[in-house]
């Protein structure tokens, strides 16, 4: 199976590195904004205590099963305005200086603060290189500079890439973020109250970054996720974000594609690049050109 990696102009041939973003540095870094579940649980929440029913014989598991079992904590009591009212107004000043006037704005703000805490970390420690299993013309346009640039045919079955290459998600409904008894559950990963508040979240699930509205699925994305401690060269940026580079193999790489609107002094440049490196001497190389029918014929010319 071959990736593609769409590009406006040859950035990856002469030393092989391909950037692995920041989530917030990602053209669409707001396509998986949460739904906030105060006092509820969410679909995911469920469906993981489903999976622990059936590991533990409970086939037949009710809702309210699947909560007092796997859900909620044991005691699960919480001093809330209703039961204590003495204790509220209740102030936690590392959320913020003014009380809380009730558990469920205390749950609401907790939320906000761990998804902040995970997006920072995940932007101090994580990388994403996003490719496609698609060829396409409008793909072709929009990220390889209207038909100017190329595209670049990874192995998949290469070591690089064999295992590491997660699916992306497309659906309308956002991830959740519940909040309620004394924790914050994000996917597969729980995290307790005094944890967030101190700032100490070290897992991070990486579904935050798999799941994207349905218009975007004709990309056929899949995404590999890094630690930016492996990168092989780290660059400044003019944007809020260093640019962290990692090498890929030369043996990992299969074809090159360049676009029918390619100019011919940028296709010879890359083309010298590849030539004065005998490590590309394996790549099948495509120029397309549009004929006077209007049609595309792809001719391979190495």
């Amino acid at each position: 199976m071959t990736l593609y990696k769409y590009y406006p102009e040859d950035r990856f041939f002469e030393r092989r590195l391909v950037r692995f973003s920041q989530p917030s540095a990602l053209n669409d870094p707001n396509e998986a904004l949460p739904e906030m579940l105060i006092g509820r649980y969410s679909e995911d929440d469920y469906e993981k205590a489903r999976r622990e029913a059936e590991r533990a014989g409970m086939h037949d598991a009710t809702i309210e099963d699947l909560e007092a079992f796997f859900l909620k904590p044991f005691p699960s009591a919480r001093f809330d305005e209703r039961s204590f009212p003495g204790l509220w107004p209740a102030h936690e000043p590392r959320l913020k200086s003014e009380p809380f006037d009730t558990i469920a704005e205390y749950d609401h703000a907790i939320a906000i603060r761990a998804m902040e805490l995970l997006a920072e970390r995940a932007n101090a420690t994580i990388g994403i290189f996003s490719l496609s299993r698609v060829l396409s013309d409008p793909m072709r346009a929009y990220y390889a500079n209207t038909h100017q640039g190329l595209v670049i045919g990874f192995d998949e079955r290469h070591p690089f890439f064999a295992g590491r290459c997660l699916e992306v998600e497309h659906s309308d409904r956002p991830f959740s973020v519940s909040s309620n008894d004394g924790g914050v559950r994000v996917f597969s990963a729980t995290f307790n109250n005094e944890d967030i508040l101190e700032g100490r979240l070290e897992t991070i699930p990486h579904q935050l970054f798999l799941r994207k509205r349905p218009g975007w699925e004709h990309e056929g994305e899949v995404r590999m996720i890094a630690p930016l401690t492996a990168a092989t060269a780290v660059l400044n940026s003019a944007d809020a974000y260093p640019v962290y580079l990692f090498v890929v193999p030369a043996s990992a790489v299969v074809s090159i594609e360049f676009g029918y609107a390619a100019a011919d002094d940028f296709v010879a440049a890359t083309m010298g690049r590849v030539a004065d490196q005998s490590v590309w001497g394996h790549l099948k190389i495509i120029r397309r050109r549009r004929l006077r029918s209007r049609m595309i014929e792809d001719e391979v010319i190495s």
